[in-house]
């Protein structure tokens, strides 16, 4: 068997980075807290701990979280770990299956929008039988101002984000 594909950090989008390594800096041992800046001081990860991350944190169905894992450990043990870059690539097929596309190896070198979180810790019922009445996105520029707006009456225009972006970390 070929060996497992890992994504380095240098493959990933800005916001792919942003959201993978804070995702492994929240996975990170409680003992060994970290912040996403310091992700690279993360060895390994526990691949039971990355199924139960991403049941709790994505809307995604426990078979799809399987297939992607027996991509990386084909029988899984309870020792069985994931490499940062291996992890990264856990996250980015996460993204891909969230958005309607079976779970296949070669998507891990396709760039995607990060995935999205869950409101809840239930995934949708069936894998790619719900799809969104919206884009998948959130639009991160405000609407701009339309005819019937009062001059120099400021409007405040309330956007609702599915999942709160925050600053990419910077250089200490």
């Amino acid at each position: 068997m070929s060996r497992p594909p890992e994504l380095h950090p240098s493959a990933l989008s800005e916001a792919e980075h942003a959201h993978y390594t804070r995702a492994l800096a929240a996975l990170s041992s409680p003992s060994v807290r970290i912040s996403s800046a310091d992700w690279q001081s993360v060895k390994d990860v526990n691949a039971m701990s990355v199924r139960r991350y991403l049941a709790g944190t994505y809307a995604v169905e426990d078979e799809v979280v399987e297939q992607i894992l027996a991509i990386f450990h084909p029988t899984p043990t309870l020792d069985d770990t994931l490499t940062p870059s291996q992890f990264f690539a856990v996250l980015r097929l996460v993204s891909h299956a969230q958005r309607g596309r079976e779970v296949d190896r070669n998507l891990i070198f396709a760039q995607t929008p990060p995935p999205i979180i869950a409101k809840s810790t239930r995934p949708p019922p069936k894998h790619g039988s719900v799809k969104p009445s919206s884009p998948v996105l959130p639009t991160s520029q405000p609407s701009p101002p339309t005819p019937n707006t009062a001059a120099g009456v400021s409007r405040s225009h309330s956007h609702s984000h599915p999942t709160p972006r925050p600053a990419p970390p910077t250089a200490p």
